[in-house]
């Protein structure tokens, strides 16, 4: 009897995930981006640079005598750190015996998650990296003072431009004030946040930052760049990417019969990072120094 017309069958599960699973990453990279407050999402090829600046300014000496020339001041922009933007380029298997086990679609699906979750990981740890590597040190006694001192270091340095202040901290740092408060603590691109906290933007609660430190900059100084992976010379391949209308991570699936599994492909060029490395900062939470009183003659 032959069979019957759009029966489904393991190729449409295959096309069925690979759009599941770029669809999921596709809006958590949104979510991100809003998390963060990024205004800038840059498209880029392969191979592009990308520059993160410093600044300083060098003022003169303002007390002019009247009549005499005004000396010169100078501000100085240069480049900092420089990325190449690269793909990143992953492969999973999926044998026959666990698609068997579990059955094909779920097989499929629960690794999908945990390779998504990886490549979120990576994406954020890029990001830690960088803003650890901050040379902007100041101490904060407490966590309160660490979050004024974050605001008005913020603000200064990006004075005149209306920016927000965004923190990261560790959990430990606030647990107290989030148990003793009604907070409510939300959840995006596998980080725990909050809104409008101790006058701040957003504020990033991770364990990636380490306990005793507070780092803070400017929402408006992330950016996000990443390579378009859809369509180009990457269409005339034929790789056969499924993509979401970002075109920021491609997929693709085969049958390899000499495993007897079925093979995923991803591929993506993502850099998150802040453009100012001077709008950085970091703070190191210290215990606030004890009064002292002198005794009464």
């Amino acid at each position: 009897m032959a069979v019957l017309e759009n029966t489904m069958n393991a190729s449409n599960y295959l096309q069925v995930a690979d759009q599941d699973f770029v669809n999921v990453f596709g809006n958590q990279i949104e979510s991100l981006q809003e998390m963060l407050g990024i205004q800038r999402a840059t498209r880029m090829n392969i191979g592009d640079t990308i520059k993160t600046y410093k600044s300083s300014v060098t003022l003169a000496d303002g007390k002019v005598a009247a009549g005499d020339v005004i000396p010169l001041s100078t501000t100085k922009r240069e480049p900092d750190q420089t990325y190449t933007l690269e793909y990143n380029k992953y492969r999973k298997l999926v044998p026959a015996e666990e698609i068997q086990k579990r059955g094909f679609a779920v097989a499929v699906a629960d690794t999908d998650d945990l390779m998504t979750r990886q490549m979120q990981e990576n994406i954020r740890n890029d990001l830690f990296t960088q803003v650890k590597s901050t040379k902007k040190t100041a101490d904060a006694f407490g966590v309160q003072d660490g979050f004024a001192k974050a605001w008005g270091n913020v603000n200064t340095a990006f004075a005149g431009e209306g920016a927000g202040t965004i923190v990261f901290v560790n959990p430990l740092d606030v647990s107290d004030y989030l148990s003793k408060q009604n907070i409510s603590v939300q959840t995006a691109f596998g980080l725990t946040y909050l809104t409008n906290f101790m006058n701040t933007t957003v504020t990033i609660v991770t364990s990636q930052i380490p306990k005793g430190t507070m780092y803070a900059t400017a929402p408006e100084n992330l950016n996000l760049a990443y390579a378009n992976v859809s369509g180009g010379e990457i269409g005339k391949a034929g790789f056969g990417f499924t993509t979401d209308t970002t075109g920021i991570i491609g997929i693709t699936r085969e049958v390899e019969k000499d495993r007897m599994s079925v093979s995923t492909y991803a591929m993506y060029a993502i850099k998150l990072f802040a453009e100012r490395t001077d709008g950085v900062f970091k703070f190191t939470i210290k215990e606030a120094p004890k009064e002292t009183t002198t005794p009464e003659a």
